[in-house]
């Protein structure tokens, strides 16, 4: 029997595999960070080897006996062929299958007038009155005042608003009027599920409960022409990426009537320079030459979508006591004074320099948006610690900033 290739030697694609309980038992989820299917499949955990092996290098005979020889997991090529096909059925293989169904996705997505609300009823009221009036409850609650002076930036949380609103509402009523001076939104938002590229561009407009906000797509596309079409290769992960969409509810509402436009960017993992220099200089460098170039007499504002820790047991770490949330708070206060120092190289050598041991999720958009926004100071709105278990086990912690000119 023909297998082809794909079938024969198979190759995940870039998959996001966690461990998962399920009915007391671990298991590993595979989840498509794509969506091209909307399934999860759950996979023994003994088989766990299989997501390294199936590296498009070994047919499955010799995955079979790897698994026996080095993992002591016994399985027949008939069972093992069965997994295989399985993970083709759900597209989860690197081959024609799943690349057709991503062109698919791909047209299918850009010939819609927007792109579509994904969180509404789940982080946020899907109604327009009940959200907007909760949203207002909170920029009211929170004790922070506006800031009658310029500015140039935000740095925003992207958690649900249920945890994370008084952060959300402390940053965003303290750059209401800066915000009303802007002409353009350049939104950088946490890309969870692309590491290849270092950012991610679209076309589309961005709907809300409140109405449509216009991407810019003339500027759109001179960052393209100035980069290449490759910033379109990651395109389709807007579909799926909640950091902008939590944003663009937030500005929509205090932008009111105003359809201001936007340029939304999902940003990935910034590659190091040729020399292996810390500090990203030469991919950044090149990305804010193409915005120097695109935004050129535009008043712009920039917004960095991007929380901070994430540990616990949630992440596959261990429960967070109350001297390891002393810690972590330490740490997290650390990189807001340093991003208000307006230090963003340092920002992205300590975390670097520490393997991301706290699981900082807005490293490269905050790391972009210090290099586009040069010479700042920025002013802590706020910082809170947020449970991500049921436990009280782990913890997401989230800060909010806006950013001045010196």
């Amino acid at each position: 029997m023909d297998l082809g290739v794909s079938l024969q030697f198979p190759k995940f694609r870039n998959l996001q595999p966690r461990i998962y309980q399920h009915n007391g038992t671990r298991k590993i989820l595979l989840e498509d960070p794509l969506r091209l299917k909307d399934e999860v499949l759950l996979l023994p955990a003994s088989l766990a080897p299989l997501l390294m092996l199936c590296d498009g290098s070994r047919d499955i005979e010799s995955i079979r006996r790897i698994l026996q020889m080095h993992f002591e997991v016994s399985i027949e090529n008939a069972e093992l062929l069965q997994f295989i096909k399985g993970f083709d059925n759900m597209l989860l293989l690197e081959n024609l299958n799943a690349e057709e169904a991503r062109r698919s996705a791909l047209e299918q997505y850009r010939s819609l007038p927007y792109r579509a609300i994904l969180s509404a009823g789940n982080s946020y009221p899907a109604d327009p009155v009940d959200l907007h009036a909760w949203l207002q409850d909170m920029l009211e609650a929170s004790e922070v005042n506006p800031d009658p002076d310029p500015g140039c930036g935000l740095l925003s949380p992207h958690i649900d608003y249920q945890r994370g609103g008084d952060i959300y509402a402390g940053a965003w009523k303290r750059a209401a009027r800066m915000i009303a001076d802007a002409d353009l939104f350049l939104l950088l938002g946490t890309d969870h599920h692309n590491g290849r590229h270092p950012i991610s561009l679209t076309r589309q407009h961005y709907a809300t409960p409140f109405g449509i906000l216009p991407t810019d797509q003339p500027v759109v596309d001179r960052i393209a022409n100035r980069l290449g079409e490759a910033v379109f290769a990651g395109e389709l992960f807007h579909r799926g990426e909640h950091s902008l969409e939590l944003i663009l509810v937030w500005l929509s509402h205090l932008l009111g009537d105003r359809r201001v436009p936007v340029v939304p960017v999902l940003v990935g993992q910034l590659p190091p320079s040729a020399a292996g220099e810390a500090g990203h200089p030469e991919v950044a460098g090149e990305i804010v030459e193409a915005f120097q170039e695109a935004f050129a007499g535009r008043q712009v504002f920039t917004i960095i979508s991007g929380d901070l820790a994430h540990v616990g047991p949630a992440f596959d770490g261990d429960p967070v006591d109350d001297p390891a949330r002393a810690t972590i708070r330490a740490a997290d206060e650390n990189l807001l004074r340093l991003l208000s120092m307006g230090a963003g190289d340092e920002f992205l050598h300590k975390i670097e320099g520490d393997g991301n041991i706290h699981n900082i999720c807005g490293v490269y958009p905050a790391y972009l948006g210090m290099r586009w926004m040069g010479s700042v100071h920025g002013e802590i709105t706020g910082y809170s610690q947020c449970p991500a278990d049921d436990q009280d086990a782990s913890l997401v912690s989230v800060g909010g900033m806006v950013f001045k000119r010196r």
